[in-house]
């Protein structure tokens, strides 16, 4: 006797699968790889102010003390309850940056003199967060600090 049961005759599970995958690459995977624009950090304009244009931390506030920024270090800490990294760049000077690379949202890492994204290996320079080497194309969001007696408070 012969077996009548129908066959499925739409795509096989696997070509499912591969297709789906597909589609997810390149519909997340190229707005991820467009330009530097997006929500993972950077700002346009350089001014000084964290990606919305301001840190919701009122002036004065403070970040860190200066005992625990040693000169021409990446220290973490936080503004306003965003996370940064606060690097001393003399005895009175001070510069703080995100730690989210512009480019596809990689947190930066100092290395030697530079803060460099373990996804693509962009580079900023250590003392004002700015692009030294893509494929960034903007430097790291900063924010407005300065030393003050003891701490280094936000600007």
């Amino acid at each position: 006797m012969t077996d009548t049961t129908a066959l499925p005759t739409g795509p096989a599970r696997r070509t499912m699968i591969v297709t789906a995958g597909a589609a997810c690459l390149v519909g997340g995977g190229l707005a991820a790889c467009s330009s530097d624009s997006g929500s993972a950090g950077g700002s346009d304009t350089g001014t000084g102010a964290s990606a919305d244009g301001g840190s919701s931390a009122a002036a004065g506030s403070t970040v860190i003390a200066v005992a625990d920024a040693p000169l021409e270090k990446a220290v973490p800490a936080t503004i306003g309850g965003e996370e940064v990294l606060v690097t001393r760049t003399g005895d009175s000077t001070a510069v703080a940056y995100s730690p989210v690379c512009p480019h596809q949202g990689g947190h930066v890492a100092q290395q030697g003199t530079k803060l460099v994204c373990p996804l693509h290996g962009s580079t900023f320079a250590l003392d004002t967060g700015d692009v030294t080497q893509g494929p960034a194309t903007k430097g790291l969001t900063t924010f407005d600090v300065k030393v003050d007696g003891a701490n280094i408070v936000t600007a």
